[in-house]
């Protein structure tokens, strides 16, 4: 009696393709999680530059058309929290940080419009600082901290009376 083979895979061959099989896998997830970290750390800098622009359009904007920062208004005084602009209209427009909020106030007479410019940064605060002289500078910085004694600082910086020049 004659046997029959019957044509397969032998074990080590099994084994072996398994193997390349897992590596290939193994190295597909890695790849997959660098990416999606990636995305991360792409969406949190987008959002981070858009929150900063959302600042800065405005601000330059007020302190450009503004003619003076006054030292106070009612019952408010500027300071490292607070910038007071009065416009050539005679209206103010009042930038106070709350933490964790920056509200953009414009005074009108008796009217009053107040707007929330920023909400929610992160570990952010925001400081104010006035120049001297006869068309200073105002100065809004955002001081974020990072953790584990890192900070990291970025300036607004624009000419009062800007526009006037």
């Amino acid at each position: 009696m004659t046997s029959r083979s019957r044509p397969g895979f032998t074990l080590i061959e099994l084994c072996t393709v398994m193997g390349v099989l897992s590596i290939a896998l193994s190295l597909s997830a890695i790849v997959l999680i660098s990416v999606m970290g990636a995305n991360q750390v792409g969406s949190a800098t987008l959002l981070q530059l858009r929150l900063r622009a959302d600042i800065a359009d405005p601000f330059r904007a007020d302190v450009a058309s503004a003619l003076e920062a006054p030292d106070q208004f009612g019952n408010l005084t500027a300071g490292p929290a607070c910038l007071i602009l009065r416009k050539p209209s005679g209206d103010h427009v009042i930038y106070e940080w709350q933490s964790p909020r920056l509200t953009r106030t414009v005074r009108s007479g008796e009217r009053e419009h107040r707007a929330i410019v920023s909400s929610g940064i992160p570990d952010t605060t925001i400081e104010f600082e006035r120049g001297a002289g006869d068309r200073p500078l105002m100065i809004l910085r955002l001081i974020e901290s990072r953790g584990h004694g890192v900070i990291r600082k970025s300036e607004i910086v624009a000419a009062l009376a800007g526009d006037a020049r």
